[in-house]
């Protein structure tokens, strides 16, 4: 469990996005995350007035919401998947990024559809996800929205 002090208006935020997390959790069958909100408060801060620039005009007092929240959890992600490579589709074919020591790819995925092999839709896509099932050594082709399930939600610097 952790614990932060953050801007009240974020901690709204934060709420509404674990509740979005918990709802994909429950989709898949994981624990959903545990957010709460303790304690609103004020507090003076010192805020800088900045001009275009980012030139600092001057200071001055200022009080805000602040809000002390507890966090306990992962964000959803489905256990025993890793990324295996980018698929960018051209007109002239699939171009396979594969991660460096990634395992080899199945022919397959040199010239397949653009359909995520995860929620099934087949649409318009400039590239796709391949992920592997450590375990049972499956591969899927995942769409840039459902890749995060399988890689996890801060994991995408690839996507």
């Amino acid at each position: 469990m952790t614990e932060y002090s953050v801007l009240k208006s974020k901690a709204e935020f934060i709420q509404h996005k674990i509740e979005v997390f918990n709802n994909k959790a429950l989709k898949l069958g994981l624990q959903p995350i545990v957010f709460t909100i303790n304690k609103v408060y004020q507090k003076l801060i010192d805020y800088a007035v900045i001009d275009r620039d980012g030139r600092e005009l001057r200071r001055i007092p200022l009080m805000v919401d602040f809000a002390d929240v507890v966090y306990d959890g992962e964000p959803p992600r489905l256990k025993d998947w890793e990324f295996v490579a980018v698929l960018e589709h051209t007109d002239e074919g699939t171009v396979i990024k594969r991660a460096l020591g990634g395992p080899e790819i199945p022919d397959e995925y040199r010239n397949i559809d653009k359909k995520c092999d995860h929620c099934g839709l087949s649409r318009v896509r400039l590239s796709t996800f391949v992920v592997r099932n450590t375990k049972t050594g499956e591969f899927k082709q995942v769409g840039s929205s459902c890749v995060k399930d399988f890689v996890g939600w801060e994991n995408r610097s690839f996507a």
